[in-house]
């Protein structure tokens, strides 16, 4: 379930920047095989942004998804540069990015609409005010954001609710192995406040995927093209990637599949938003639906990928654990609300 919002979502979701990107990601063409994959194995939820493509990849989504629309819950971004050129989160900006991301996907409503990342010269106000305004006149289903601070996120609930406005239903964050920072502040505050969290990335641009080996990434790959992806090609990054396909190959999986169900059962986490630049990578990335990680596999990944929590989150643990906890009781973990994705699916009306 997405949030508060009623929406059911598949554990995966489709990611979709690399559409309309043939240089790095994929053309019409193969968009329409990877969609194709994801449909069938049941896949319903499509993320797409209008900065993607600068619009390409809304284009190409409103054209996968005639004939099934009903079908799929459509998520789309606001506030990166557009299709038209423009940029950021002001109330004018976002009421005409609505119409235009609307024409461009075909569709007459935007199921959940999310703010893109912080614009810090747009106040928090106008912007919410703007996002409650597409959802009264029909526009959009749900609010979500992403690339957020937690305190921001905080302070953009209350104020919603405060005025009335529709606040965020959903979070997207990345997480992944390589990526665990979430856990300090963002996974608590949307577990306390019912928010879901969509997780971005989680191969972490392809380096959990099992292509990069000794000799590095493949040289059509984005990982060997954009320097930006320099840091991950080396050091823990890619010591982890190695552990990653040694687990996989014991449990007869690929590392894409193993690094997909981890952040698919991990505590807070609602989808894995999952990409691909051909259908079989897809098709490979869904059979992580019915892989059910070994105990042991889980306890090796997290200790592989724990990321130490600092001051305070370490000493309100150990006061709790050692000061506060009666005797024989188990160890708290942080926050002892949470269930694990494996355990929300099985239980009944998740």
């Amino acid at each position: 379930m997405l949030g508060s919002t009623g929406l059911e979502v598949s554990p995966i979701c489709l990611g979709t920047a690399m559409f309309g990107m043939p240089e790095i990601g994929c053309d019409a063409q193969e968009a329409q095989g990877i969609f194709d994959a994801y449909r069938a194995r049941g896949g319903n939820f499509v993320d797409t942004a209008d900065s993607y493509g600068t619009g390409a990849s809304e284009e190409i989504v409103g054209r996968l998804l005639r004939g099934c629309r009903d079908e799929v819950v459509l998520a789309t971004k606001v506030g990166q540069r557009s299709g038209e050129g423009t940029v950021g989160l002001s109330r004018d900006r976002i009421l005409s990015a609505v119409d235009a991301s609307l024409r461009r996907l075909g569709t007459d409503h935007i199921d959940l609409y999310l703010m893109h990342a912080v614009d810090p010269r747009a106040p928090m106000d106008e912007t919410l005010e703007a996002l409650d305004a597409c959802v009264r006149a029909g526009k959009v289903r749900a609010l979500g954001c992403s690339n957020i601070e937690a305190w921001r996120l905080a302070r953009a609930l209350d104020t919603s609710r405060a005025h009335g406005w529709t606040p965020f239903s959903c979070v997207q964050l990345r997480y992944n192995l390589l990526a665990r920072e979430i856990e300090r502040e963002h996974l608590p505050l949307c577990e306390l406040d019912g928010l879901a969290v969509t997780a971005f990335n989680p191969l972490s641009s392809g380096v959990l995927s099992g292509k990069v080996g000794p000799e590095g990434p493949p040289p059509d790959s984005r990982l060997a093209k954009w320097s930006y992806y320099a840091p991950l090609l080396s050091g823990r990054p890619v010591e982890l990637a190695a552990q990653v396909r040694e687990i996989a190959g014991e449990i007869g999986a690929t590392a894409a599949q193993v690094a997909l169900a981890w952040t698919m059962d991990r505590p807070g986490i609602t989808a894995a938003i999952s990409g691909a630049r051909l259908a079989a990578q897809m098709d490979e990335n869904m059979a992580a639906l019915d892989l059910e990680l070994p105990d042991d596999a889980v306890a090796r990944l997290d200790a592989l990928s724990a990321t130490p929590l600092g001051h305070p989150y370490d000493d309100i643990m150990s006061i709790e654990a050692w000061s506060l906890r009666p005797e024989g009781a188990e160890p708290p973990r942080w926050p002892a609300a949470w269930v694990t994705g494996r355990e929300r699916r099985a239980s009944p009306g998740s």
